[in-house]
């Protein structure tokens, strides 16, 4: 007995263990198999040209459907299309598919022809296509959603003819998946609204810095008049200092913002200037005095003998050095050590600005985003180092840096070990003494 009818086992097959199920007899599994094996060649035999007619089984009978409209070569090129190939009937049954559609659908050939096509469309679809029975010579071309086996919905889209068979009419199908398409589009419309959302930032932080710098202009300025006023008792005189002090810093991230506004929109322009090096440098030395003094940091430097000029923008070129000299006390504990150190490399015709610390020293991770706008180290958020600031610095300088067709790069041993800065540009002119010692 095999397995395929409701009730008990046979009496004639007493070895087998009593289990509830379907059985059939030897002679009806084989006639089974019999019909499974003729409707396997059968579709095979469709697919390969070898017959001209299909017959599907419905609920008003059998219906012969005739393909002798699709001839051998056409068959073998519709199998080989990238897109899905279906014809239909008028009652919405598949008279025949291509692999791709199968593919499109996740389900056997097999099950697909003579299945129905509305039972793969979304609702509406059917009904949309069908009207093509009705104007034969109207071509209907829509998107509409597959329903694949066990996946979600696929973005298609369809386009339906009329086929006339002898006497008969069916319905053409060619489906193209649309997921690629889609998805592009997805990719675009998301660029597009990232790209409105960073302008519209970049405006914002434009006005908001202008409107938080203008104020204030005139507060510095009377912190730093009554800060120098004799007349005004000491303690009141170092209110304003710190009132000063405290004004300058919020004035100078205002600036920062707007620099780096600036810049990214291609609108920072350079005032350039023969300058010598050394001297930008002693100033942005002499700058950062006061917080030297305050931390005990010890400064050491170690210049070049001769006079190097420079073709830059000197103001900038003091605001580079000052960033990161500005970054070393940052992060340097007190009685620690700073150092400069001014090189020449002949060969490039550059000049290398070494600054070193013994501060905290950078991971990996941190030297690879040292120079990432609003990015600051772990040692910034942990909790026993708060050092202020919105990590614009070192972004900035970077951008000036190339904006003089120079280079500014990073290093550390990591974590504890201090870091150097090491700033290159190129020479606009060095002394004959300079060139022939190289130091």
């Amino acid at each position: 007995m095999v397995k395929g009818m409701k009730g008990k086992s046979s009496k004639h097959d007493k070895s087998r263990p009593h289990k509830p199920g379907h059985w059939v007899s030897d002679k009806k599994f084989a006639q089974l198999q019999d019909s499974l094996r003729e409707a396997q060649e059968t579709l095979e035999a469709i697919r390969s040209g070898e017959v001209d007619a299909v017959v599907v089984s419905g609920p008003k009978g059998n219906h012969i459907y005739s393909l002798t409209g699709a001839d051998l070569p056409y068959r073998v090129y519709v199998e080989r299309m990238q897109e899905g190939a279906v014809t239909i009937s008028a009652e919405g049954f598949i008279l025949y598919a291509n692999r791709r559609f199968a593919e499109m659908v996740n389900q056997p050939l097999e099950q697909v022809i003579s299945a129905r096509m509305p039972g793969f469309l979304n609702n509406g679809t059917w009904e949309k296509i069908h009207s093509v029975f009705k104007n034969p010579e109207k071509v209907i071309k829509c998107e509409a959603l597959l329903q694949p086996s066990d996946r979600a919905y696929m973005p298609v889209n369809l386009t339906a003819s009329n086929l006339p068979l002898e006497g008969q009419n069916v319905l053409c199908l060619v489906v193209t998946d649309l997921s690629a398409q889609k998805q592009n589009e997805e990719l675009r419309m998301a660029k597009e609204v990232a790209e409105k959302a960073n302008t519209a930032k970049d405006n914002f932080l434009a006005a908001l810095s202008h409107e938080l710098r203008t104020p204030l202009n005139p507060v510095l300025l009377l912190a730093s008049e009554a800060a120098k006023d004799d007349e005004l008792p000491e303690r009141i005189r170092a209110d304003f200092v710190t009132i000063r002090d405290n004004i300058e810093l919020e004035a100078r991230l205002i600036d920062d913002l707007l620099d780096l506004n600036r810049i990214a929109h291609g609108k920072m322009t350079l005032n350039t200037a023969t300058v010598d090096c050394h001297a930008v440098l002693n100033r942005a030395i002499e700058m950062i005095k006061p917080d030297l003094d305050q931390k005990k940091i010890s400064m050491i430097t170690d210049f070049a003998k001769n006079q190097v000029e420079l073709m830059a923008d000197e103001t900038r070129l003091q605001q580079v050095f000052w960033n990161v000299l500005k970054n070393a006390v940052k992060f340097t504990p007190g009685k620690g050590i700073i150092k400069v150190v001014t090189a020449i490399d002949i060969p490039s015709n550059r000049i290398a600005v070494k600054i070193s610390d013994t501060g905290i020293g950078m991971t990996p991770e941190e030297l690879h985003r040292a120079f990432d706008a609003f990015v600051q180290g772990k040692h910034a958020q942990d909790g026993l180092h708060r050092f202020g600031g919105l990590g614009l610095g070192l972004a900035i300088s970077k951008m000036l840096i190339t904006l003089h067709e120079g280079e500014i790069s990073a290093d550390s041993q990591g974590r504890g070990k201090g870091a150097t800065f090491t700033v290159r540009l190129p020479l606009h002119r060095l002394s004959e003494s300079k060139k022939k010692n190289g130091r």
